[in-house]
């Protein structure tokens, strides 16, 4: 990761959670024909320093850590090689504090919303997309440079809205995800011994890759004591750097 090479016209599309840069990653990005276009999920520190140097073009992407949360809990419900949360408030304050995969969230927002005013960074919201799309896609495509008409841009809108992606399996990954899971028996023979605890078998049917993309789901999860508690810690991690999260 340290000597990995980054291309001036490398595009990097970051986001906390769910995926990222791992060995094999690099194999296929070396291969890949330029401009590349590279999705990650690592926190800046953690991003090759090359990519810093060549200045290669960040689009960086933050969601409602509310949101997010939920989000991620069904995540680790879903998928087979992350940690089976033992209840849901359980995860909940393993979030709150940074105790999961992809560490701290607010270090992971916090670098790249630092760096908002660089040239190479673009810091778009999740709630920004879901409010306007289009004129996110015309921020991107201004931030990468090119000249997109009318129809392209209503073209891509219509290719990036949660329905499309839904029904695209190459964004919705449920089919590959399901061949993946070890066999039920043995699944549910993990879980049962896990800490001497019964846990329920998650099923990929109960959880899907792309669930709701919804703003405000939290409130359908979060006590009023959590939605208190996280608002304080928030404003805490976030103070003074200007960044905040509507919804």
């Amino acid at each position: 990761m340290e000597t990995w090479e980054a291309l001036p016209e490398d595009i990097f599309v970051v986001s906390y959670a769910k995926a990222g840069m791992i060995p094999e990653t690099y194999e296929i990005v070396d291969k890949m024909k330029s401009p590349r276009t590279i999705k990650s999920h690592l926190s800046g520190h953690l991003l090759p320093p090359d990519v810093f140097k060549k200045k290669a073009r960040i689009v960086y992407v933050a969601r409602n850590p509310k949101d997010m949360c939920v989000s991620y809990y069904y995540f680790h419900i879903m998928v087979p090689n992350l940690p089976t949360p033992k209840s849901r408030n359980e995860f909940f304050e393993d979030f709150f504090a940074g105790k999961i995969t992809y560490g701290p969230w607010w270090e992971h927002y916090l670098f790249y919303w630092n760096l908002r005013h660089e040239s190479n960074v673009l810091f778009v919201k999740f709630e920004e997309m879901k409010k306007d799309l289009k004129s996110v896609v015309e921020d991107v495509a201004k931030f990468l440079i090119y000249t997109l008409f009318d129809d392209v841009i209503n073209g891509i809108v219509d290719h990036c809205s949660f329905a499309s992606m839904q029904k695209n399996p190459m964004t919705n990954p449920d089919t590959i995800l399901k061949t993946v899971r070890m066999p039920q028996d043995q699944r549910k023979k993990d879980l049962d011994s896990k800490d001497g605890v019964t846990v329920e078998e998650p099923k990929q049917e109960k959880s899907p890759f792309m669930r709701k993309g919804k703003v405000g789901d939290w409130r359908n999860h979060f006590t009023v004591a959590q939605n208190e508690a996280f608002d304080v810690f928030m404003q805490e991690k976030l103070a003074g750097s200007g960044l905040v999260f509507e919804y």
